[in-house]
């Protein structure tokens, strides 16, 4: 779990900065590996956030939430951050001119157990009790913007592993061991998908991605953070059942979403959810790292 007074580090930015002068000179890919894929994203990854959102800043993106998080949220500049009744057990990161609204009612009336921390022109409100600083996240956020964008691209690149093109069960299971699976869909409906072993998994889904009282697990040594879903479809990426037991959908691991919109209603999400369009996470969902 992200520590409430964590930081990302300075020196993940630094080496950010080399990456974009790799990619810049055309040699950031030429040896892609999974573990390089983890590493490029480390920024954006879950050791930071739990939600983060990546879009441009040219139009406004919605983060909504109506669930309590555990770890880091972070708000990319002109973004807007909606929270009701929503306990978020880390910091909130506002870009430049970003902007906030809690609502409901929340435990000692502290809706953010960490720091707040204001970019330029950045506006928290809410009747409600903040620690906030104008530290300018702003440049934290463009580098984990950078990172996810950097990470994808070099994701999508990789050679997969598998003749597997498409998971989509119903009333099934299927186990699967650390690889590279390239996808026109994964849809689980009523089914339980379970990632077995320690490794590197990275799933490149380029159409559909819904969880339907579907569940994607981890057994063997498997760890979310190296879990990455790449979903790179423009369809909304859906998770959909009941809060809890076996008709709760849920899935560990990483959901990078860059063209496509997130709906969680409800859902447990193990690991971190970052997205460049709207993200909306129902009431009775979960979101921790």
């Amino acid at each position: 779990m992200v520590k409430p007074n964590h930081a990302p580090s300075i020196l993940r930015v630094a080496l950010l900065l080399l990456l974009s002068e790799a990619i810049l000179t055309g040699h950031a890919f030429a040896t892609a590996t999974p573990a390089s894929v983890f590493s490029t994203l480390s920024p954006a990854g879950p050791s930071n956030w739990s939600l983060l959102e990546v879009g441009d800043g040219t139009s406004a993106q919605d983060l909504n939430i109506m669930a309590d998080v555990t770890g880091n949220i972070g708000i990319q500049k002109n973004g807007t951050f909606e929270s009701d009744s929503s306990k978020i057990t880390g910091n909130l990161y506002l870009g430049d001119h970003s902007s906030s609204h809690f609502t409901g009612s929340v435990s000692g009336n502290r809706p953010v157990t960490g720091t707040t921390h204001l970019g330029t022109s950045a506006n928290l409100s809410g009747s409600y009790t903040f620690t906030k600083v104008s530290d300018g996240p702003q440049t934290l956020l463009t580098a984990a913007r950078t990172a996810a964008l950097s990470a994808s691209s070099m994701a999508s690149s990789l050679t997969p592993t598998s003749g597997l093109t498409q998971i989509n069960l119903s009333n099934a299971t299927l186990s699967l061991n650390p690889g590279v699976y390239n996808l026109s869909q994964l849809s689980l409906t009523h089914s339980t998908l379970t990632l077995s072993g320690s490794g590197y998994y990275v799933f490149n889904i380029t159409s559909k991605f819904a969880l339907n009282q579907g569940r994607i697990l981890l057994a063997n040594g498997a760890t979310e953070s190296n879990v990455l879903f790449n979903y790179v479809g423009t369809q909304t990426m859906t998770m959909t059942g009941g809060t809890s037991g076996s008709s709760q959908s849920a899935l560990h691991g990483i959901l990078l979403a860059l063209n496509g919109q997130v709906s969680i209603s409800p859902g447990l999400v193990v690991g971190e959810i970052i997205s460049a369009k709207n993200i909306s996470v129902g009431c009775g969902s979960i979101i921790q790292n």
